[in-house]
C-alpha cells in the first residue's frame, strides 16, 4: 500500500464487554501493573537503555562515529599531524570491545527478566488449560448423564464420551510426554 494512499475505516463502534471478559482483561492489567510495580530502578534503567540501543537511529550514529574517528585518524596521520588513534585503531577496538561487553550484559539482563514473566505466565496457563480441561470434562459427564436420562434419547454406548467424562492425569501425560521425547532424543544422537 502506498504511503500517498488514503484508507478508509469505518469507525469501530463500542462493543459491549460481557463482564467475564471484562473481568479477565482487569485481572491481566493488574497482572501486567503488579509486574510493573516489581521493577526495581536499576532494572528501569537497564530497560530504557535497551530501548535506546535498539532503535535504528542508534545504529546509524554508531556506524557514523565509527567512520568518523577512522577516517578522522587516518587523514592527520596522512597530513603528517598526530593522529589519536593511529591504524590498527587500538583505542576504537578497545572501546568497541568494552561495549560489546556492556551491551551483552545489558541484553542479558533484560532476557533474563522476561524469562522470569513468561515463566510464570506459562505456568498461569497451565493452570487455566489444566481447569479448563476439568470442566469440559465434566460437561460432558453431565451431557452423557442426560442423554442415559432422557427418554427421548436412544441409549447407546459411546466409548469416547466414557473416556472424555474423566479429567486427564498430568503427571501421565507428563510422564508419557517425557518418554516420547527422551526416545526421539535418542534417534537423533545416534
Amino acid at each position: 500500500m502506498s504511503a500517498n494512499r488514503k484508507v478508509r475505516t469505518k469507525p469501530i463502534e463500542a462493543v459491549p464487554v460481557v463482564s467475564k471478559v471484562a473481568q479477565n482483561v482487569d485481572a491481566i492489567g493488574a497482572m501486567v501493573e503488579r509486574e510493573e510495580l516489581a521493577i526495581n530502578r536499576y532494572q528501569r534503567g537497564i530497560e530504557k537503555l535497551v530501548f535506546v540501543i535498539s532503535c535504528p537511529t542508534f545504529l546509524a550514529l554508531s556506524i557514523s562515529s565509527i567512520t568518523v574517528w577512522i577516517c578522522g585518524n587516518v587523514v592527520l596521520k596522512q597530513s603528517g599531524r598526530h593522529a589519536l588513534d593511529p591504524p590498527p585503531f587500538s583505542y576504537l577496538q578497545g572501546a568497541m570491545s568494552i561495549a560489546a561487553f556492556l551491551l551483552a550484559t545489558v541484553i542479558l539482563i533484560t532476557q533474563y527478566r522476561q524469562s522470569q514473566i513468561a515463566h510464570r505466565r506459562a505456568h498461569l496457563d497451565l493452570q487455566l488449560n489444566m481447569l479448563v480441561e476439568q470442566k469440559v470434562a465434566k460437561v460432558i459427564q453431565l451431557i452423557e448423564e442426560m442423554r442415559k436420562d432422557s427418554p427421548q434419547l436412544k441409549n447407546r454406548i459411546d466409548l469416547e464420551a466414557e473416556e472424555m467424562q474423566g479429567s486427564t492425569d498430568p503427571e501421565i501425560v507428563a510422564a508419557s510426554l517425557e518418554t516420547r521425547f527422551s526416545t526421539s532424543e535418542d534417534k537423533s544422537t545416534q
